[in-house]
């Protein structure tokens, strides 16, 4: 039998978007508008309760299948639920599985998924008409403690691991196999991994089910490529539900892309994943989760986040860091967040509190780092994003960390949201239904200096920031943009701001409310952890 789950680290992320209306709830409610027969359950109206010791009793002697049926549409677990024996669970759902507490496969036991009905082959939907597999931070989690366990989402069976080397080496195997991590896993026992855990391109499917890898250490004497627990992660490939925490990378020399979780997003999908730790060396593009998103094809990130300290000294040519992710090229970001520390040097630095360079979209998320950035040549620094080049999108987010140019021999910029729109031969992006609260400060400039509660400056035209808004009393800044005019950005004083939400913010999209977020506007599809 393998470890309980260790209470070593607790990540607590609330996203409000991936909630399901539960129509069955397995809770320790009594039954209620539940047919069960022969080991099949289904729900009888569209709320429906199965008590879990009614459900934990059936397990004991048989398998169990817990349907919705033509009614309901989600399942919904939120008390713990264990088993013994080697009886099978299948959670069968019209739309939806939610798993809020923690689900034990203590002995040989197995468990089915099915979302959508048919399934959608094990990847993450964003609409519940689509069907999701849901793992509730912090609380929830699947754990399987014994090897002769299985696991079937969505018609794909799914190798169970209990330790990094073992799914290294499945990987290697089979690069587009689907694999699940069985329970957390401390890799302090391994020491120091002296190459990336898991070196070989990755196209397949790695479900976290909520479990942690914790205390993984990465120290390379000499810089690869890309440097993360996963290198690259290939079109259709899905890391989900995995938490990565108190973790560390370092390296030396210089790399292309580094990041905790994953160097190389090409074509994939990161979802409902989470990392803190530390990152400490020299990438063209460093994130706390991604190192670059989408490089060649479309890449997505969402509802995931990173807590990290990031540090990089030293280098003398162009590079990007970010709190979640260095680049977000060809990729999208949505419902996700960082905080922490970047503290970040080079000869052109750009550092974000989210995103170092956003050529894609972001939408629905937010930065609370702090960002302290010297350029030898150039240093830019972001609440939120260092630097937008065109198509560049960024729509409903917001930033309230510090952005500091400590030196800019050349160029220095900064800015409450972002440092610039734009860049040195490049046009701009946009960036609408926003704010910033953090303080923009160039201590020591060069030639050109850009500073402004909200962006440095904005190669873009008039038109290319609208509706987004900056806090005059805590940036104490009194233009919006530093060097260029920008109609659609507006200042207002701290207490307007918590006031209520600014004018053009979508109440659907946005909240206000004195005891959440400091009082100030808060995302509903992705509130403060």
């Amino acid at each position: 039998m393998f470890r309980r789950r260790s209470a070593l680290v607790a990540v607590a992320v609330t996203f409000a978007a991936q909630a399901a209306h539960a129509d069955v709830t397995i809770s320790s409610k009594p039954t209620q508008n539940m047919s069960c027969d022969a080991g099949v359950c289904t729900a009888t109206a569209q709320k429906a309760v199965l008590n879990v010791a009614d459900l934990q009793t059936m397990l004991a002697s048989g398998d169990v299948a817990v349907k919705t049926g033509s009614l309901a549409k989600d399942i919904d677990i939120n008390q713990p639920l264990s088993w013994t024996s080697s009886s099978r669970l299948t959670l069968d759902a019209q739309r939806s599985v939610q798993i809020e507490k923690q689900v034990t496969v203590a002995g040989q036991g197995a468990l089915t998924v099915t979302t959508n009905d048919t399934g959608d082959n094990g990847r993450v939907a964003k609409g519940k008409s689509e069907g999701e597999f849901i793992i509730v931070p912090e609380h929830g989690s699947v754990q399987f403690w014994d090897a002769g366990s299985s696991l079937m989402i969505d018609g794909n069976n799914y190798t169970l691991v209990y330790d990094i080397e073992t799914l290294a080496s499945d990987i290697a195997a089979n690069p587009a196999g689907f694999y699940a991590l069985a329970t957390d896993y401390d890799a302090s026992v391994d020491g120091t991994y002296s190459s990336p855990p898991i070196l070989n391109s990755f196209s397949g499917s790695f479900e976290g089910l909520g479990n942690q890898f914790i205390n993984v250490r990465i120290g390379l004497p000499e810089a690869q490529e890309k440097i993360g627990f996963f290198t690259y992660l290939g079109p259709g490939g899905v890391l989900r539900n995995l938490i990565l925490s108190r973790s560390s990378v370092r390296w030396r020399g210089k790399a292309s892309y580094a990041a905790l979780l994953l160097a190389e997003n090409d074509g994939g999908t990161v979802a409902s994943s989470h990392v803190d730790g530390r990152l400490d060396g020299k990438a063209l593009a460093t994130g706390g989760l991604v190192g670059i998103n989408g490089s060649v094809n479309a890449a997505k990130i969402e509802f995931s986040s990173a807590s990290v300290e990031i540090a990089r000294k030293g280098m003398t040519s162009e590079e990007y860091a970010g709190g979640l992710a260095g680049i977000n090229a060809q990729g999208s970001i949505s419902a996700s967040y960082a905080k922490g520390n970047l503290d970040v040097s080079g000869g052109g630095m750009y550092g974000g509190g989210l995103v170092g360079l956003n050529s894609a979209a972001i939408d629905t998320s937010y930065s609370i780092s702090a960002v302290s950035v010297t350029g030898n040549v150039l240093g830019f620094a972001g609440g939120f994003v260092a630097t937008q080049h065109g198509p560049g999108k960024i729509d409903n987010c917001y930033a309230t960390g510090s952005a500091t140019v400590l030196h800019g021999d050349r160029w220095a910029g900064a800015g409450g949201f972002m440092a610039f729109n734009g860049d040195v031969g490049w046009s701009g992006g946009t960036v609408a239904h926003s704010y910033s609260t953090g303080t923009p400060k160039i201590v020591l400039g060069g030639s050109f200096n850009y500073l402004g509660g909200f962006a440095g400056g904005n190669g873009n035209g008039q038109d290319a920031l609208t509706i987004d808004y900056w806090d005059t009393t805590t940036s104490g800044e009194s233009a919006g943009c530093g060097t260029d005019y920008c109609p659609g950005v507006e200042g207002l004083s701290d207490a307007q701001l918590k006031s209520g939400l600014p004018a053009g913010f979508d109440p659907k999209i946005w909240g206000s409310d004195p005891s959440i977020n400091n009082g100030y506007p808060y995302l509903r599809a992705n509130p403060p952890s």
